[in-house]
Parts: C-alpha cells; structure tokens; sequence
C-alpha cells in the first residue's frame, strides 16, 4: 500500500490513503506480534501488549519520518496528522488481535 500511495501521489491527493496505509501496517505487525508470541510458553497475547507495541512502533516510525524529512513539524496540521496516523497504527492492531482470537 506504501508503495502504490506513494508512487500514484495518493498520500497528497487524497484524504483516505494514510488511514488505510497506516491500518494495514498496524494490523501486520499487531499479527505478527501475536503469532510470534502465541507459542506453549505464552498461551495468549493480551489486547494491551498488542496496543502498547503498536503505539511504540507508530511513535518510532513518525520519529523516523520527522529525521528523514518525510513530514515537517513546522507543516499544519503535524500534530492531528501523528495522533491520526498512531491511532489506525492501534486500531489495525486490534483488529488483528480480534480476528486472530475469534475462535
């Protein structure tokens, strides 16, 4: 999704696509974390560890996005568009903590 935004310039023409991008990276790595975790020693993943490894990784990556020059602080609406990208981060991982614990 990344790529595709990127390259077809969605992610400036478009009000959807970081939702969407940001989503589907919470969800792989909220899945991830799960199925790495979910062996016979750790016998379920709890909502919160999925929710507090989500917000860390979402913290790093808009760090990583301010130092690379990929956003700016200075631009407007910096703030609401960090605290948006970090909640989908959240919010796809919780939807992969719900479907990979319906059982």
């Amino acid at each position: 999704m990344n790529y595709v935004a990127t390259v077809a310039n969605l992610y400036w023409t478009t009000s959807w696509a970081d939702a969407i991008s940001h989503t589907l990276g919470g969800a792989m790595l909220g899945g991830v974390l799960i199925l790495l975790l979910s062996t016979k020693i750790v016998k379920k993943v709890s909502l919160s560890q999925v929710l507090v490894f989500a917000l860390i990784i979402g913290v790093l990556w808009e760090v990583f996005e301010m130092y690379t020059g990929m956003t700016f602080v200075n631009d407007a609406g910096y703030w609401l568009d960090t605290f948006g990208d970090i909640f989908f981060d959240m919010f796809g991982s919780c939807l992969a903590y719900i479907f990979l614990n319906s059982k």
